[in-house]
């Protein structure tokens, strides 16, 4: 599920074969669009950050995006090459980012032209984030996180330390850390520039699916399989 950054819509995409995302207004509750060009399981939904767009990613190896108003599905971007393909619009809403097996793409969201692909992961990419100030790109695959230079797309670094696959990242709002989520059950927190390992906060397998920071950077909420989500202190250290 995904909330519009202006709070006025929620999209939500369809169970493990479900073909469509739905679109509600956030105050009423009211379906605006059920949204069904898909003709695979959707596998990932992100809003723009001017709310006029949602784009969705999907096992039929297309990412479409949509008219949040109308509905309608104006721009379709083919053949990205994964079964299961993770989105993120960047913070200035220009590019769209998306995996395709052991790669990253990156698109002009408003032509769909293909800006640059990034390589360098040996097995499928999983997971990926832009930070805060669209600096920075970050992509996860198995045991392996890699750090990216949105604007020059060169890579900064590569974190390890997850005995499994990382499944979910997120940025601190001042860009300085990133929390990774894995199904070895760990939460790492990192230092953004040195690569320094902050903090390891979970245990629980089903703990580090679904991860996020709070906008002040003091807190810490991670879901998962269980049902359960768990909110953390940060120290002073990884909440800086």
């Amino acid at each position: 599920m995904a909330f519009s950054p202006d709070g006025t819509a929620l999209a939500r995409r369809g169970g493990d074969r479900d073909t469509t995302v739905c679109l509600w207004d956030a105050e009423t509750g009211k379906l605006r669009h059920t949204l069904s060009r898909h003709t695979k399981w959707v596998s990932s939904i992100a809003f723009s950050p001017d709310s006029k767009t949602l784009v969705s990613g999907s096992s039929d190896q297309t990412v479409r995006l949509w008219d949040t108003k109308t509905g309608a599905n104006f721009l379709t971007i083919t053949g990205n090459g994964l079964s299961s393909p993770q989105i993120a619009f960047s913070p200035d809403g220009r590019t769209i980012a998306g995996t395709s097996y052991n790669r990253v793409r990156l698109w002009n969201s408003r032509s769909g032209e293909l800006l640059h692909e990034l390589a360098g992961h040996t097995e499928g990419v999983y997971g990926i984030a832009f930070s805060p100030d669209g600096n920075l790109l970050v992509s996860a695959s198995r045991k392996e996180i890699r750090l990216w230079d949105a604007k020059t797309v060169e890579h900064r670094q590569t974190f390890a330390g997850h005995t499994d696959l990382v499944t979910s990242l997120a940025f601190s709002a001042d860009n300085r850390t990133i929390a990774s989520g894995g199904a070895d059950g760990a939460v790492r927190l990192q230092d953004v520039v040195t690569g320094e390992y902050l903090l390891r906060i979970a245990e629980n397998a089903d703990w580090g699916q679904s991860i996020a920071f709070s906008p002040d950077g003091r807190l810490f909420a991670s879901g998962g399989w269980d049902g359960t989500v768990i909110l953390w202190n940060l120290p002073p250290i990884a909440a800086r």
